[in-house]
């Protein structure tokens, strides 16, 4: 029993999981909910859990911040496009009901396209921004393209965001205590599509 307790036993390990998890879905919390740093904390929290699905277990208030300032152009740039996206499906949503038949075909066959994509790059676009140098358009095409020929990959990390989005929504709490276990199953997901590709180049 005293060995379960220690430093090196299985209930510290457990605890010290939660807990740097816990502190790093805090960090992304509070730079996410200024909107206008959302992209470049979400880029920090793939960059810590990338560290952690390779075993490492870095201090995470210090790695945060560093991969905060590290990716914070790319971050925004990206978040940029990724609002611009919305902006232009939610808008074009509030116009169907009055629009006209053909306008309505229209603004769907528009706005159906540009909402999967801007899916996909978010959910690729975060990943692979940590784990490769490359510049913000060849990532965008890179993100596409991976997760168009990864399908499966892609549903299960959209169907992974969208129930910690809804059960956030419930409890808004959840957020600030499950940030960094959907950034490591996701980004564990991605890691092993970025492993295949490297090895077929």
């Amino acid at each position: 029993m005293s060995q379960v307790l220690t430093v090196d036993g299985a209930v510290y390990r457990h605890l010290h999981r939660f807990t740097r998890g816990v502190i790093v879905s805090l960090l992304w919390a509070v730079l996410a909910a200024t909107v206008v740093l959302s992209g470049p904390a979400t880029a920090a929290l793939c960059a810590v859990a990338r560290r952690w699905n390779r075993g490492d277990d870095p201090p995470v208030v210090v790695t945060f911040l560093a991969e905060f300032r590290t990716n914070l152009k790319q971050g925004l740039q990206v978040q940029v496009l990724l609002l611009v996206s919305i902006v232009l499906v939610a808008g074009s949503v509030v116009l169907l009901p009055a629009a006209s038949p053909g306008v309505q075909v229209a603004l769907v066959c528009l706005i159906t396209p540009l909402a999967v994509a801007a899916l996909i790059v978010a959910t690729w676009a975060f990943p692979l921004m940590v784990s490769y140098e490359v510049g913000t358009r060849h990532l965008l095409r890179t993100a596409l393209l991976l997760g168009l020929s990864r399908p499966l990959t892609t549903l299960v990390n959209i169907g992974t965001v969208l129930v910690a989005g809804v059960l956030s929504i419930v409890a808004p709490i959840l957020p600030l205590i499950v940030s960094g276990l959907v950034a490591s199953t996701t980004s564990l997901r991605c890691r092993g599509v970025f492993e295949q590709v490297d090895r077929a180049a």
